[in-house]
């Protein structure tokens, strides 16, 4: 458990990029484009002119009321996950519990802070806003056992859950001294569990006495021969959950019993081997779940019954954000022979889908030398891109380099004279290039998108935040038929030191095609991983990741457009990489807190206004309309046994729920940010926005009922519609406006057939 995430070896498109270069270079004066208006005018701009400074910050505020206000019964949401740095290729970056289990936790609507249990451990006031512990320590002795078990039994007996996987992780210190069995059950006697020893790994000796297979059989089965035994027990049966009981068959019976998966009203345990497997499929190293993860965290911290804050939903669609990595612009595709990727990706992916995109450059593709490998005509054909409504503007940095930690030594994609790499150069330069020189006027670059291994030191990522640039890539995040495991998925967030590195949620199709080797419709497979990742249960956002280079081979462009298409009919909620990064920053802030500490059903919300969904897995509930504020309405979604309640764009809200349906209007599903909503039976009012087809599904109207719609965006573009509510007074409405501020009216007009 010990490696690290995996890291593509990206080399290869460097050199794609340097190719295209050199043939571009000759080609390009023969090449015209067509621009009209200001975009023309913008095309034939000076290509070297100075670049201006720090402009202002695109990363947008969050709500700091939120942290300052006063909320009796919050539900504590941060989990402390304990890691051992003394295991080979661990530490606070590349750990168990961040690569494997922190996404599951995220799902629960949990945040992660990761320490060395090697390190001193956190006091009890800092302890205070935890709700519990999880610890992966196993796999290496600790300096000090004795010194963390006494912590893990203050953690219990303040009333935190206390979950340990793989075992207790405590046998022995660094200097081989056996820890004293009763050490050891001072610490497991405070979860509810008692450690009897009796090791053995003599397969012919153990058996299994009970199973839940539903929970220790999740991805993996059991193993026909038990390779290990070690003897725990509930120290009161009565209050707590065994789901995988061994017994030693050469001891008398009632003697030789062990739950090696239980969880109790303190916490949990899952001894050492029970955890997860490994195995070799096809040419693949896959992990595996053995526990259900989602189930037992669940259980284990108390959170069967609680809300989850979501990052993966808008209005009840499923978030979907697209960005384009910049290599290989200059490359010629195959489809036609004489077109550059970068302007064939514009001609046949971004003006054929209305959808928005964040697209990138590596700046020494596009401009030209001496500091560049361009020429005047790629400048001209990015900026074609750029002045698309529906892309926002990124930087891959200025040569591509490979291993940022390396720094002035790290190999770069893209040979300048007499250039080293720079993370001033690779982040500062260059978003600056793209903004004052591609960007027409009034666009800004909004996103750094990580380059090669994708692995920023902290002082790198502080200068994205210095400079007001979002930041995404990295994770390589994957649950394909080669991957059929949620252990290959990635957290939304990795922590660099003090700042915040946001990973994507899907594989692009260098991964696909296991480094762009033929059969390019592999791409394809980006379909099956949506597919895995929405049911049963909906764990990360849909993320269409590519490259310029994509449009190279004819049978990946097919799969492009195939990918394009299914999105587009799952109605998604369409956003850009920095709105989705909001998402996962408001996920990460927001607060909840019981109405009654004796109730389940009432709940209040405080967000920042960009992460407008809460999930509740009791799809049996719905939500009491009457008696909640601040919410739109829900959307019951039995295939994944849940419910998405829908926040306004006020920032503070209650939830009530019950087990009657509401009878006044309300929102069931909507593809777009909703603002100052007005819910009537004779009028509906609000204002939306984005780039895409927006989809609108109102519940709650008097049956039978024809509606006049208006949308109107801040261009005066309208567009004007009649429906008639159907079934039990439900409403349907789509449109392809784009726009920062849409205007959207529905009124009754009377009966209709």
């Amino acid at each position: 458990m010990g490696s690290r995430w995996p890291r593509i070896t990206w080399l290869a498109l460097g050199v794609i990029g340097l190719a295209a270069a050199g043939v571009l270079a000759a080609s390009s004066g023969s090449r015209q484009t067509q621009r009209t208006g200001a975009a023309a005018a913008h095309a034939t701009a000076p290509t070297d002119r100075p670049l201006g400074g720090r402009g202002p910050s695109q990363i947008r505020p969050l709500d700091d009321a939120i942290l300052r206000t006063k909320l009796e019964h919050e539900l504590p949401r941060a989990i402390l996950a304990l890691y051992n740095g003394l295991e080979p290729e661990v530490d606070a970056e590349n750990n168990p519990i961040h690569q494997r289990a922190e996404l599951v936790l995220n799902h629960l609507g949990l945040t992660v802070e990761l320490r060395d249990v090697q390190k001193p451990l956190p006091s009890a006031a800092e302890m205070a806003r935890f709700r519990g512990v999880l610890s992966w320590v196993a796999r290496a002795p600790l300096k000090q056992p004795q010194k963390y078990l006494a912590w893990i039994a203050e953690q219990a007996a303040a009333g935190r859950r206390v979950v340990l996987l793989d075992g207790v992780g405590a046998s022995q210190d660094t200097v081989g001294r056996e820890t004293p069995a009763a050490e050891l059950n001072r610490a497991l006697e405070a979860i509810g569990i008692r450690y009897l020893g009796n090791r053995t790994d003599d397969p012919q000796r153990i058996a299994v006495e009970h199973k839940d297979p539903a929970m220790v059989e999740f991805e993996r089965a059991l193993p026909r021969r038990i390779e290990l035994y070690e003897q725990y027990q509930l120290v009161d049966p009565s209050q707590g959950k065994s789901y995988l009981r061994l017994r030693r068959r050469d001891r008398p019976e009632g003697e030789g019993s062990s739950d090696v998966v239980v969880v109790t009203p303190r916490g949990g345990l899952v001894a050492a081997g029970y955890v997860y497997d490994e195995l070799r499929l096809a040419g693949n190293y896959v992990l595996s779940w053995r526990i259900n993860p989602f189930r037992f965290f669940a259980e284990a911290f108390g959170l069967e019954r609680t809300p989850r804050p979501d990052f993966t939903t808008l209005g009840g669609a499923r978030i979907y954000y697209s960005h384009i990595d910049g290599d290989g612009f200059p490359s010629i595709t195959e489809v036609n022979r004489k077109s550059m990727c970068g302007d064939f990706t514009r001609e046949e992916v971004l003006e054929k889908y209305n959808l928005p995109v964040t697209v990138s450059f590596v700046v020494a593709e596009i401009k030209p030398p001496p500091r560049g490998l361009g020429s005047p005509e790629m400048v001209r054909l990015a900026r074609r891109i750029a002045a698309l409504e529906n892309v926002e503007l990124a930087v891959h940095g200025l040569a591509h380099p490979m291993d940022w930690r390396a720094r002035d030594k790290a190999i770069v994609s893209y040979e300048l004279p007499g250039y080293k790499m720079s993370a001033d150069q690779e982040i500062v330069f260059a978003s600056r290039y793209i903004r004052d020189v591609l960007a027409p006027p009034g666009k800004t670059t909004k996103v750094m998108l990580w380059t090669g291994w994708c692995n920023p030191a902290e002082d790198q990522l502080a200068l994205t935040y210095q400079e007001g640039l979002y930041n995404l890539n990295g994770g390589d995040p994957v649950m394909s038929g080669e991957f059929p495991s949620y252990m290959h998925l990635a957290p939304p967030i990795h922590v660099v030191g003090k700042h915040r590195q946001y990973f994507t949620s899907g594989p692009n199709e260098y991964i696909l095609t296991e480094e762009w080797q033929p059969p390019y419709h592999r791409w394809r497979n980006l379909i099956q991983i949506f597919q895995r990742t929405e049911t049963p249960r909906r764990v990360v956002p849909m993320n269409v990741y590519y490259h310029f280079y994509v449009v190279e081979k004819p049978p990946a462009l097919a799969a492009m457009h195939d990918i394009m298409r299914w999105v587009i009919a799952q109605h998604p909620a369409a956003l850009f990489v920095s709105e989705y990064i909001d998402v996962v920053r408001d996920f990460e802030t927001m607060r909840v807190a019981r109405l009654d500490p004796t109730s389940d059903e009432g709940w209040r919300v405080l967000n920042s206004g960009y992460a407008r969904s809460v999930r509740f897995d009791r799809w049996d509930r719905h939500v009491d309309l009457e008696r909640s504020r601040g919410v739109l309405g829900y959307r019951r979604q039995p295939d994944q046994q849940a419910l998405y309640v829908h926040l306004d764009d006020s920032h503070d809200h209650t939830i009530v729920l019950t087990t009657q349906p509401p009878a006044r209007p309300h929102v069931t599903y909507a593809s777009s940010y909703l603002d100052k909503v007005s819910l009537d039976p004779a009028r509906v009012s609000f204002v939306t926005r984005g780039i895409g087809r927006k989809h609108l599904s109102l519940a709650g109207l008097p049956p039978g009922v024809r509606y006049r719609i208006s949308a109107r965006n801040e261009r005066g573009q309208a567009e004007r519609a009649t429906r008639t509510t159907i079934g039990a007074g439900i409403l349907e409405w789509s449109s392809e406006l784009n726009g920062t501020k849409i205007e959207v009216t529905i009124e009754k007009e009377g009966k209709g057939g």
